[in-house]
């Protein structure tokens, strides 16, 4: 073998090395990027879930809320009518002595 061949073969191999090294550090850099913005992704919808998973828990603390005072006015409601009917009932009644005298 030609000692001239040999290098110039070395040299070639060592040129397409070096160009597969380049493409893979660019692939390497693209994936890198890539998987950043995943990772940016991520971290937003997360963001987002918890954001929305606190607004949930605020509404229903708020709804439950609600809940008790309109079972609360409900409940004054009924003892107001209830209140009303007697004092209906009890006027009824003075009206009749009144007029029975």
């Amino acid at each position: 073998m030609n000692p001239i061949d040999t290098i110039k073969r070395w040299i070639a191999a060592r040129e397409e090395l070096l160009q597969k090294l380049d493409k893979l550090q660019l692939d390497t850099d693209q994936l890198r990027k890539k998987l950043a913005a995943l990772q940016h992704d991520k971290d937003q919808a997360e963001r987002q879930a918890e954001e929305r998973r606190r607004e949930k828990d605020s509404l229903r603390a708020r709804l439950s809320a609600q809940k008790k005072a309109s079972e609360s006015t409900v409940l004054v409601s009924e003892q107001l009518s209830a209140k009303i009917a007697e004092l209906r009932e009890e006027n009824e009644k003075l009206l009749r002595k009144k007029k029975s005298h």
